[in-house]
């Protein structure tokens, strides 16, 4: 019993989509599915990222460097959507220069 299942190891998969616990009749499977092949699924990475300095996150070379990284996760073919605080930070200063697209950039 023990070589057998242990001959078999190699065949486990480690996955986390509990979704597909989910029978593809069921009212949850089916907008599960829906938001899977429209709006990028239920599935999210959050990446947090310390300044290790207080009040670090408005430091502008911090920024600079969260949107570089920002720019080279949109780059990578799976992802779907990024959303970070120096895209926040860009659209504040254009809206706060009259929505004039040229400040829509780290002030």
């Amino acid at each position: 019993v023990i070589a057998v299942s242990a001959s078999l190891i190699p065949l486990n998969r480690v996955n986390d989509e509990s979704v597909k616990y989910f029978d593809n009749r069921s009212d949850f499977r089916q907008a599960a599915d829906f938001m899977e092949a429209r709006i990028s699924g239920m599935t999210n990475l959050s990446i947090a990222i310390k300044t290790n300095e207080s009040q670090g996150i408005a430091d502008p070379v911090f920024l600079t460097a969260i949107g570089n990284f920002t720019d080279w996760l949109r780059e990578q073919p799976e992802t779907d959507h990024v959303a970070t605080l120096a895209d926040v930070y860009k659209r504040l200063n254009k809206n706060m220069h009259a929505d004039d697209e040229r400040y829509y950039l780290l002030p």
